[in-house]
């Protein structure tokens, strides 16, 4: 069943503050994904002063993650970005890397205290690379596999977690 969406409106603070709270009481998905488009459509209007702004209001936004979602064990919070976007000059995107963080209850901390991309390339979890990141996410979950292990008959890169095994009467 998919979930209810919050539609853009002009207050990104309050979008993402309604997505992460709606992603925080839906307790029957293992994987929930939110997005936000408004630090993009900022950054094409090519004036930084605007970006800039978006963000902070995202950043408070977070505010509501850091109070709500990481203090639950169960939760892995991935803070990332789909692409980097210039804010001056003619380029629409741009091929650079974007910031990353994780946080959950086997993550390691590290001294990085600012997200962006040269910061977050600093700590514990350097550069990673698109196919790196679910294995990440999976590890950080403790549901990695142990590389060449095989504990069932189709090959896959995760533990399938804890199931109510099939009992045919």
């Amino acid at each position: 069943m998919p979930l209810k969406t919050v539609q853009d409106t002009r207050y990104p603070e309050a979008d993402l503050r309604g997505r992460l709270k709606m992603a925080k009481e839906s307790t029957d998905y293992d994987f929930i994904y939110v997005h936000t488009k408004a630090p993009d459509v900022a950054a094409h209007t090519k004036d930084p002063r605007i970006k800039k702004r978006v963000i902070e209001t995202l950043d408070r936004a977070f505010g509501y993650a850091l109070n709500e979602i990481v203090p639950d064990p169960n939760i892995l919070l991935v803070i990332t970005a789909d692409h980097s976007t210039n804010s001056a000059g003619r380029m629409i995107h741009s091929g650079e890397s974007v910031p990353l963080m994780m946080i959950g209850a086997y993550t390691r901390r590290d001294a990085v205290s600012r997200f962006d991309e040269v910061s977050s390339a600093m700590g514990a979890l350097s550069l990673v690379r698109g196919p790196e990141l679910m294995h990440l996410i999976l590890n950080f979950l403790d549901r990695g596999k142990l590389y060449g292990l095989m504990d069932s008959p189709v090959d896959q890169p995760f533990s399938p977690g804890l199931a109510t095994p099939l009992n045919i009467d």
